[in-house]
């Protein structure tokens, strides 16, 4: 069966008004109080770092400045860490790392600078501090770990966080969540289609759930029902064809987005490109299996990894596709069950072996199909292309690991994390 078409697949929202709010929030003084803390728009992150796990805060998930090793590349420290490395982020002066009990900061050279007992799934740095995600939301101090505050977030399970203009946003597993900056208080809440994503520019804030793009003016509130502030919405976009969309990359012209099949509907996973201002897709680009991950996007193509989890063990495969047109540059087939990460003109990409029954692969309007007491795989691979050629430059075998190896591409560097702690190839 071939795809939805492409066509009379959206329908334009209103450009004025606001999210549903989901309910009374905290109205006290330090959730109303105006930022003293307030982060401008950063598109670019500076040079030497890799700050978020999507790079930027537009999620291209490509380091246009980083020349990692295109040879056999050779370890050059690793430091141990309490469990398998869950996140890894690159400050300015510290490389940070989580696993689910512990995060700690590193220095360029392997140092220890400071290790706290506080771990999570996901890791956020901006302008002197470190956000954790994991059972609840930690803001700590990046040069001494300490601890600023903590926000519940309601559903236990804070994920992705970005902060600009005097409010930190912060996606939960419905849910997303305005918080200030100072203290932590919630100033708003907005219930969501499950596991909601933040991309943004130096204009918006784009939130994307499985049925709808939203754009945001950054920083700005209004007041709604019973006062309570909340964002003002710029542009919406609902989804018409089978919607299943849990993150995008935000450039200059365009809204690329992953979009999950459906085996029981006999739909392939896609990918997507919209101009800006959003319309209708410029071109969407099928798969022949139904499971896609996160994407990069580079000046010249997008990068994705889809897998087919019906055989055992599951298929993956890089494709590369010509960003303008979305027709394929290149591909390999192999074991990627992992995003991609771009260092000018190399990509990194892998992760655990998919053959391994933790590997929990997830599907349209489905959960993982995992036991919580699960270990991870206990191998995996990472692999080095050329971005333009998709010639195969070098293979490792990381540790263990729950599904793809958090990357960071800075310098010549490649900083990786896996069951055995944090490591950096050169």
């Amino acid at each position: 069966m071939r795809p939805h078409s492409r066509r009379r697949v959206l329908q334009l929202g209103a450009a004025a008004g606001t999210f549903a709010l989901a309910g009374c929030l905290e109205g006290n003084r330090s959730a109303r109080a105006p930022a003293q803390r307030r982060i401008g728009h950063a598109t670019q992150p500076p040079d030497g770092t890799w700050p978020s796990a999507g790079y930027d805060a537009r999620n291209t998930r490509t380091n246009p400045s980083a020349s990692p090793p295109r040879s056999d590349p050779a370890t050059v420290w690793s430091a141990p860490l309490s469990g398998v490395v869950s996140a890894l982020v690159v400050g300015p002066e510290y490389v940070y790392a989580s696993t689910d009990a512990e995060t700690v900061a590193l220095a360029r050279d392997g140092d220890e600078g400071w290790r706290v007992g506080v771990g999570g799934d996901a890791l956020a740095y901006h302008a002197g501090r470190v956000y954790v995600s994991g059972d609840t939301l930690r803001a700590l101090d990046a040069a001494s770990g300490a601890e600023r505050w903590r926000s519940f977030t309601g559903d236990a399970s804070p994920g992705a966080v970005y902060e600009t203009s005097g409010t930190v946003y912060v996606t939960g597993r419905t849910h997303v969540y305005g918080v200030h900056p100072d203290s932590g208080a919630r100033r708003w809440d907005v219930e969501t289609a499950r596991y909601p994503s933040i991309v943004a520019d130096d204009a918006r804030v784009g939130v994307l759930t499985s049925d709808r793009i939203q754009f945001v003016a950054p920083g700005e509130t209004v007041d709604g029902l019973l006062r309570d502030p909340g964002p003002r919405t710029s542009e919406s976009v609902r989804l018409g064809w089978s919607p299943e969309v849990y993150s995008g990359v935000l450039t200059d012209d365009a809204l690329f987005v992953p979009q999950y099949g459906d085996r029981l509907a006999d739909t392939n996973a896609t990918v997507r490109r919209y101009d800006l201002p959003l319309e209708d897709d410029r071109w969407m680009t099928p798969y022949t299996w139904a499971g896609i991950g996160t994407i990069a996007v580079d000046e010249d193509r997008v990068y994705a990894s889809p897998y087919r989890a019906t055989t055992d063990p599951p298929d993956g495969s890089l494709v590369a596709l010509d960003r303008q047109r979305g027709t394929q540059r290149w591909r390999y087939d192999g074991a990627m069950l992992g995003p991609p990460a771009v260092g000018g003109d190399t990509v990194v990409a892998g992760g655990a072996d998919p053959g391994s029954p933790s590997v929990c692969v997830s599907t349209a309007n489905t959960t993982p199909d995992c036991p919580p007491a699960e270990g991870p795989a206990e191998t995996g691979v990472l692999h080095a292309f050329d971005a333009a050629t998709g010639e195969q430059l070098w293979t490792i075998r990381p540790g263990a690991s729950y599904g793809g190896y958090p990357v960071a591409l800075v310098g010549d560097r490649v900083y990786y994390g896996d069951g055995e702690g944090v490591h950096v190839l050169e």
